[in-house]
């Protein structure tokens, strides 16, 4: 039996930015999760040797999740980021897009405790 820790998923397409290098993508997010979020590209990107890159996910045109990531997996079109950093203003917008999207805040709050106690 595996110990792998499941994180909820939320589906949210919405346009990101994906900053590599100096470059900006315009892609699509698929999900996102507190541990890290699924993008959809439309072209690939040339990420060889590439370490952090930065995801722009804009909430309103004045309220934006801005995180470090690292590519962590890809599969056709799609590229698997994971969250290496972030303020406290993100991961409180994060959060809460979460608890309401999956309607299980108490999950959410597990997931949190686990995330905090696991670094």
């Amino acid at each position: 039996m595996s110990n792998k820790r499941h994180f909820e998923r939320v589906f949210f397409g919405t346009e990101v930015i994906l900053e590599v290098e100096g470059q900006r993508y315009k892609e699509k997010l698929v999900d996102i999760s507190l541990k890290g979020a699924l993008i959809s590209m439309d072209q690939p990107i040339p990420l060889s040797g590439i370490g952090e890159c930065r995801l722009v996910i804009r909430l309103s045109d004045d309220v934006a999740m801005l995180f470090k990531t690292l590519p962590v997996h890809f599969e056709e079109k799609r590229m698997g980021l994971k969250f290496v950093e972030a303020d406290t203003e993100t991961l409180a917008h994060l959060r809460r897009l979460l608890e309401l999207n999956t309607g299980d805040p108490e999950e959410i709050e597990r997931e949190l405790h686990f995330l905090v106690s696991d670094s």
